[in-house]
């Protein structure tokens, strides 16, 4: 479907962020949100998306392929057209790729209405291209019904709330029936119960109209609950793609998982290892990983869990169980449905997820333990 080979984007030092060349800032900040060698490709009906902190490159990856920054090297290629080829010198203007995309300020026009908003994505195509006006109609109706706004036809746009504006700026995106839409932090502006709904409602549209779509965000939330496949990205590259739950469960490393969903971090040494388990020695103790080989004997790595997947008791777990450890609640912080507490053991605090029925004192003795298949070991 698309098709980023090897994209280079970077952007010289006096255009980085409107600063003159001069000043100790000026080189990191020319390569502020540039790309280095991007590649991937987007199935049919897939919804992909960039995730990453600010800075790091996945909007620039999001303009390079809309036309509306020029890449210094590698390729665009969308179904069987080639948007953008530096070695042959092909560059298909913004207006001739068919590709839609939503802003994260949403660019709804405030001097027409809703009605009109939608189609003039239609009207504006090329005279040959351009649908009858009751084609129009039914067509722009349509798509308000399907986002829930055909009530709404002959208000005003600056009439509806943030996330019917949000909504009238999908709707406009796809009224055109592209073969891709990208979406650039579309749902950044709106407040966090809104932007929990309006991820259903994305996720339920993209379905429904089986559209292509990037989705670029920082929210690993949003990542997680609406992607087919996710890329993460820093300082410009793709540093892990996979889908949610491969990159969630096996991160690739420390700066994956710590952005991904946060987690535990402990520095050690393989102590032994075997082709089923491997066993490091930690600040807290010894700690077994299921599921992993090919490290020596002494070799450094940092074993990573998420606080999730660690079970807290007051009492401790029966039999002989691998990974259990005694320490002190230090602090908690209750979240409604769940509960995370900060547990000392030894000179590390670990931070451990449970429900919100676990009654735990502060300074109360307190045991917990992992599974080792729920452990990674990473480069230190």
């Amino acid at each position: 479907m698309l098709s980023v080979k090897d994209l280079v984007t970077h952007f010289p030092v006096d255009a980085a962020r409107g600063l003159g060349s001069q000043g100790p800032l000026a080189d990191a900040r020319s390569r502020t949100g540039g790309i280095d060698g991007v590649s991937f490709e987007v199935a049919q009906g897939e919804l992909f998306t960039l995730l990453g902190p600010s800075g790091c490159g996945k909007t620039t990856t999001l303009r390079s392929i809309a036309g509306l920054e020029r890449p210094s090297s590698g390729s665009v290629r969308l179904r069987d057209q080639v948007l953008f080829d530096s070695e042959s010198g092909i560059n298909v203007p913004v207006n001739r790729r068919g590709i839609s995309m939503v802003f994260q300020s949403y660019a709804i026009w405030p001097h027409m209405t809703v009605f009109k908003n939608v189609a003039f994505p239609l009207e504006v195509l090329p005279r040959k291209q351009r649908p009858a006006a009751q084609v129009v109609k039914d067509r722009v109706e349509q798509m308000l019904e399907t986002v829930g706004l055909l009530d709404y036809v002959n208000h005003s746009a600056t009439q509806l709330s943030g996330g019917q504006q949000q909504r009238l700026a999908l709707a406009r995106a796809l009224v055109t029936e592209p073969p891709i839409i990208l979406l650039d932090e579309p749902l950044s502006n709106l407040d966090a119960k809104l932007r929990e709904s309006m991820r259903l409602e994305l996720k339920r549209l993209q379905r429904e109209t089986g559209v292509t779509a990037i989705y670029v965000t920082h929210d690993q939330g949003e990542a997680l609950s609406l992607s087919s496949r996710v890329a993460i990205m820093s300082a410009g590259k793709i540093v892990q793609l996979g889908t949610p739950r491969e990159i969630y469960g096996n991160p690739s490393s420390r700066y994956v998982a710590d952005f991904l969903g946060g987690a535990n971090f402990l520095e050690g040494t393989v102590a032994d290892a075997s082709d089923s388990e491997m066993v490091v020695s930690t600040g807290i103790g010894a700690i077994h990983v299921a599921g992993q080989h090919g490290r020596a004997r002494g070799s450094r790595v940092v074993v990573c869990f998420r606080p999730e997947h660690i079970r807290l008791s007051t009492q401790p777990p029966a039999g002989t169980q691998a990974n259990c450890f005694e320490g002190q609640q230090m602090a908690t912080a209750f979240l409604g449905d769940r509960i995370d507490h900060v547990i000392k053991i030894g000179e590390s605090e670990l931070r451990i997820r449970s429900d919100a029925s676990l009654r735990i004192h502060r300074a109360e003795r307190v045991f917990a333990w992992v599974d080792p298949s729920d452990v990674v070991a990473l480069e230190s």
